[in-house]
């Protein structure tokens, strides 16, 4: 499985790094807000492939690790691909996709869209994040996460599709 991935890759022009001994590779990739790292990581036993991130903001304390929490628990209502998880004692968000594929048959278009989906969503909930990180604790009180998200100013302008 590590080969299907790693082909797979290849034929996109990615870069990645093989981690020795394990059935991973690991990568990055510039979005709009940040630097996405993503871990790939083969699980043959299941014919599962799974993609993950960790954001590059942390929330260290436990007050704002509630409206991170929230947030959270938001998006992943609206998602289709993938979840989001707090590691809470770390305070480190991180999102995932995984997907069991047949064991005869691997398809490049699934792994490429846990790889797109896996980016797109950090780097969606990126600025959430740091207006949660550097919001005063009167500011973080009043701050209403349904609105936040609803932000026309933190998602990139990707033009008119017509």
């Amino acid at each position: 499985m590590i080969d299907f991935i790693i082909q797979t890759f290849e034929e996109q022009g990615w870069a990645y790094h093989k981690v020795e001994g394990a059935d991973v590779i690991e990568t990055g990739f510039e979005a709009h807000h940040t630097k996405v790292h993503l871990h790939i990581q083969a699980f043959p036993e299941i014919s599962a492939i799974s993609v993950v991130s960790q954001s590059p903001i942390v929330s260290t304390s436990p007050d704002r690790r509630l409206k991170v929490l929230e947030l959270i628990m938001r998006v992943n209502e609206v998602l289709n691909i993938g979840n989001f998880e707090l590691r809470w004692d770390q305070g480190e968000v991180v999102f995932r996709t995984t997907n069991l594929f047949s064991k005869s048959r691997f398809d490049g278009a699934i792994l490429i869209a846990l790889v797109e989906a896996t980016i797109v969503e950090v780097d969606r909930i990126t600025p959430c994040l740091n207006i949660i990180q550097k919001s005063s604790p009167a500011e973080l009180m009043m701050l209403d996460v349904a609105e936040l998200m609803q932000r026309d100013d933190l998602v990139p302008d990707v033009g008119n599709s017509d």
